[in-house]
């Protein structure tokens, strides 16, 4: 049964993004810093930044946004580098990393273009410790950059050649299935994991959350909270409300009986600002109460899945 839902709705995807390093160990400087305290030769070393780091963080910020997609539709598999991308999320993923890709390939140009300005700020920067050797790579930096996405099927044993008498190949077979049905319980699993997270984070956060209408210095009026509430908070778990059904490969019903109720519920009808007035008390109340009711029904979900694959 694992094997025919991994055929028929999912495959396999790994996303490797490099980036060039612009921080050299700096010999001279590491040893005089030893002499100058009497310490030993392997007491400590310095790393130099060949660059400011805020001016070639570009490719390294679009790569963080492009695992962060690839993560966001895809399913954990294993403890490798692939990771679980259900067919139902195939295009989006592939116009998504297309326009990553993109946005990395044209940080890398833009960073590019600037290396000459910048090295020679840099030079003003470093002053006694710049050194023109420790450039020598720049000729070749766009090598040092790669994004690369791979897509394969899912192994399940069936369609391998091998020189093996009938009864290996199907405790081979079998050993695949047993593997891949661990994986996909255990992907299963994190879709739980990580919506429980977000609910329950928005009841922690609501709980005991008050906003009182303060009178400060020259007379204004502002509102004060009594923790700080973040959009992030709300935006997270609709994002997951949004994504999760196509995760859903096992079509695990109590898996979307919680999305449906966090639908029905009020948590995603308010944004941040709403629960940050001081007249929206009951509000704030009435959406911590759901959020931890749905959490604590949750909680009670962890260890099998309704639908775990046999």
């Amino acid at each position: 049964m694992t094997n025919s839902i991994l055929q028929s709705n999912a495959m396999l995807v790994s996303l490797n993004i490099s980036c060039c390093g612009f921080v050299r160990k700096d010999n001279k400087v590491t040893d005089q810093v030893n002499r100058d305290h009497a310490a030993t030769s392997n007491a400590g070393k310095y790393d130099k930044n060949l660059l400011d780091p805020k001016d070639t963080d570009g490719p390294q910020r679009q790569a963080r946004a492009a695992r962060a997609t690839h993560e966001r539709l895809t399913l954990p598999w294993g403890n490798g580098n692939q990771r679980l991308l259900p067919v139902a999320n195939y295009e989006p993923y592939i116009q998504a990393m297309d326009q990553h890709k993109r946005a990395y390939y044209d940080s890398v140009s833009a960073l590019t273009v600037r290396l000459p300005d910048l090295i020679e700020r840099r030079r003003e920067q470093l002053n006694g410790m710049f050194r023109e050797s420790d450039y020598s790579f720049i000729g070749g930096i766009d090598d040092r950059y790669s994004f690369k996405r791979l897509v394969l099927p899912v192994p399940v044993g069936g369609n391998f050649i091998a020189d093996l008498v009938d009864s290996e190949i199907e405790s081979i077979k079998a050993d695949i299935e047993d593997s891949n049905k661990a994986l996909l319980n255990s992907a299963m699993q994190d879709s739980f994991s990580k919506l429980h997270k977000a609910v329950k984070h928005i009841a922690d956060c609501l709980d005991g959350y008050t906003v009182e209408r303060v009178r400060k210095a020259g007379g204004k009026w502002k509102n004060e909270p009594s923790r700080r509430l973040y959009d992030s908070m709300i935006s997270n778990l609709s994002d997951l409300v949004e994504v999760l059904p196509a995760l859903n490969l096992t079509n695990d019903v109590k898996l979307d009986g919680l999305i449906a109720d966090i639908k029905a519920s009020d948590i995603l009808k308010h944004d941040v600002e709403t629960f940050k007035q001081p007249d929206n008390a009951a509000v704030v109340k009435a959406v911590q109460l759901e959020a931890n009711e749905i959490a604590d029904k949750m909680a009670g979900f962890f260890g099998a899945t309704n639908n775990e694959v046999n």
